[in-house]
């Protein structure tokens, strides 16, 4: 695996957000 160690955690980050933001675009639409 390359390239820099943030770049990682900034992807665990954009999908942990992701997750919230589905759930919640779930949750106001039901």
């Amino acid at each position: 695996m390359s390239g820099p160690p943030w770049s990682y955690a900034w992807l665990v980050e954009v999908e942990c957000l992701s997750q919230n933001l589905l759930s919640l675009f779930a949750a106001a639409t039901t």
